[in-house]
């Protein structure tokens, strides 16, 4: 079974995702006695579900890895990232996963650990975990970018500061910078976050003009365009994310709002009606069709009846 793990892994490096998923799906379905091998397998597939944004797929299979050991807290982790990444649960639901693990392993750093507090947003009551993680790991981007974020609203030049030396370590590691995509992905988040947007459209479009293809770009590009109020070209961007990937929720997320944006209440009410009837349980698209409901009624005059009490 381990050639075929490799073979997996082989597959999934060269961007061969169903390839890969297929290898995984076989080994996962043979019903091997070797505990490790299935386990491996199963968090690889959902690698790959997660990396094409099929959070569901990646949530059930996440499921079955508790399932077999329920105990394992690096696995909730994982899986609440999953989660909160598919809309599942909240910000709050997913903080309490972070605090149960920092109260059962206070000193332990998984990568699972760095990916949920890194999906989440911003938040100055996170910036003693910042600092710890990022001592713990200085190279991980993402809980850097969380940190001069948080920085940029204080000491808009100790942000910058950050942020240079963050572009300066990253270069070095890697050749070619002005052709690596991992480097222009970070200066467009760091722009973005320093809320430099015009330096930020510069290196997620270099991205694109490199990789046409990358859907991370590409929506990235989209909310700095639609950030710019540049909704057309937002709302395009986005569409070509939706042809690459049909099930990006953050996408089809986006273009509810552009539609919402632009003065089409009653489209983007349909949009996101779509979305819960596609099996998105995010709580937010109720409260969001209520909100565009109650301008709709203020804008003709009528007070919306869950107000009159």
């Amino acid at each position: 079974m381990a050639p075929e793990l490799l073979l997996a892994e082989i597959d999934r490096r060269q961007g061969n995702l169903e390839a890969s998923a297929r290898r995984y799906e076989t080994l996962i379905s043979s019903g091997s006695q070797d505990s490790d091998v299935t386990t491996t397998a199963i968090r690889g597939l959902a690698g790959i579900r997660l990396a094409q944004a099929r959070y569901e797929d990646a949530l059930t299979l996440y499921d079955q890895l508790i399932a077999r050991n329920p105990q394992d807290q690096q696995l909730q982790l994982g899986r609440a990232a999953v989660a909160y990444q598919g809309k599942k649960i909240s910000d709050a639901e997913a903080e309490a996963v972070i605090d149960r693990f920092l109260q059962a392993r206070p000193t332990e750093t998984p990568q699972e650990l760095y990916t949920l507090v890194g999906l989440l947003p911003t938040n100055s009551r996170r910036e003693t975990l910042y600092n710890a993680l990022i001592e713990a790991d200085p190279s991980n981007v993402t809980v850097q970018v969380r940190l001069i974020q948080l920085l940029a609203e204080r000491n808009p030049n100790q942000a910058r500061a950050q942020a240079n030396r963050l572009i300066a370590r990253v270069r070095r590691a890697t050749p070619n910078g002005n052709n690596n995509v991992e480097l222009l992905f970070l200066k467009g988040q760091l722009e973005q976050a320093l809320g430099n947007l015009d330096r930020a459209e510069d290196a997620f479009q270099a991205i694109v003009n490199l990789e046409p293809d990358n859907t991370n770009a590409l929506s990235s590009l989209g909310g700095i365009r639609f950030q710019q109020r540049q909704f057309d070209s937002a709302a395009s961007l986005y569409s070509q994310v939706l042809e690459l990937n049909p099930d990006d929720l953050i996408a089809q997320r986006s273009l509810a709002e552009l539609t919402a944006a632009q003065g089409n209440p009653l489209e983007a009410m349909e949009r996101f009606e779509q979305l819960k009837v596609a099996g998105t349980t995010d709580p937010d698209l109720t409260r969001r069709i209520q909100q565009l409901q109650e301008d709709m009624l203020k804008q003709r005059g009528f007070q919306p009846p869950w107000e009159r009490y």
